[in-house]
């Protein structure tokens, strides 16, 4: 599954990705403001999707692995039940100076969700 518009590419990750775009990921991460990123939390993300601008990593989703134990620690802190295997959106971020463009940003969530759903294991994000 891949989208593009105009200079930007949006797809799902299928390849192990290096240090190199691994900590590009990381970096873009944290500039989005997230706090408890690091490449190891990515390289256990169940789906990665990526947006490119050329070679350019500037935007990335993740989903985070089934947590149970967490997921029904929250459904009860917040009343209300739900699927303890519910998958969990990790992270959405875009490269700064990439925001006021057409980085197609949006449909990130969405090869997330395909790649959750035609994937049986977990796709090899890094080393």
């Amino acid at each position: 599954m891949t989208e593009a518009r105009s200079d930007y590419r949006v797809a799902l990750c299928t390849r192990e990705l290096g240090e190199a775009d691994l900590g590009r990921c990381v970096t873009t991460i944290r500039a989005g403001g997230a706090v408890d990123v690091d490449s190891t939390k990515l390289r256990a993300a169940t789906a990665l999707a990526l947006a490119k601008n050329g070679d350019e990593i500037v935007g990335v989703g993740s989903m985070k692995p089934v947590r149970t134990g967490y997921a029904t620690c929250i459904a009860k802190k917040i009343g209300f039940e739900f699927p303890s295997e519910t998958q969990e959106l990790g992270y959405i971020a875009v490269d700064a100076p990439q925001r006021e463009r057409d980085c197609p940003i949006g449909s990130l969530p969405n090869f997330l969700g395909a790649g959750r759903a035609d994937s049986s294991r977990p796709p090899t994000i890094g080393s």
